[in-house]
């Protein structure tokens, strides 16, 4: 068994052909063939689960978070949970209790619009009224220190300028 390799309508072996060389399957690699096309067709049609990486930010920014330095909005506190919507175009943050943001958006849930992934996490909160020296809108980056930590950084900011470090909270075990 193998390939067995021709050309269309070829009837002289020695004549050279325009036309472009075919490939028929034959036994086991026809199924594998079969099956590929099969694969490449449900991918083509958007018909699976996108599972992200487990490095991704989408994969490891999910949770529940307080700021390490600020007991008020520390774990303990007002800690906020994070979580993205399905097509990845907003982040949510939510505090568990209504604060002031100094966006003066009164909705307890931020939705911030993602404008890049790579190689930081890159936002704009919708509805911000606050503005950098130059007068454009206020651009946030996310930027993980370890898979339990991140901080906050600004686009006008200083390259490496960031917050205070914000800590994942521990899961709190349920009731037995």
């Amino acid at each position: 068994m193998g390939l067995q390799r021709s050309r269309p309508n070829d009837s002289s072996e020695s004549a050279p052909s325009a036309q472009p060389l075919l490939v028929t399957e034959v036994g086991p690699i026809r199924n594998l063939t079969v099956a590929l096309f099969a694969a490449i067709a449900v991918l083509a049609n958007g018909c699976t689960t996108h599972k992200p990486d487990e490095s991704s930010v989408f994969a490891t920014l999910p949770g529940t978070w307080g700021w390490e330095q600020n007991p008020e909005l520390g774990c303990s506190g007002n800690p906020h949970t994070i979580r993205f919507t399905r097509d990845r175009t907003f982040m949510l943050l939510k505090h568990v209790k209504k604060i002031d943001r100094a966006s003066g958006n009164p909705d307890p849930v931020v939705r911030y619009r993602v404008l890049q992934s790579e190689p930081d996490l890159r936002m704009a909160i919708e509805g911000e009224t606050r503005t950098t020296p130059a007068g454009d809108l206020v651009v946030w980056e996310v930027y993980m220190l370890s898979p339990d930590r991140y901080c906050w950084h600004r686009t006008d900011w200083k390259a490496g300028g960031c917050t205070k470090a914000i800590e994942r909270c521990a899961v709190k075990a349920g009731p037995k």
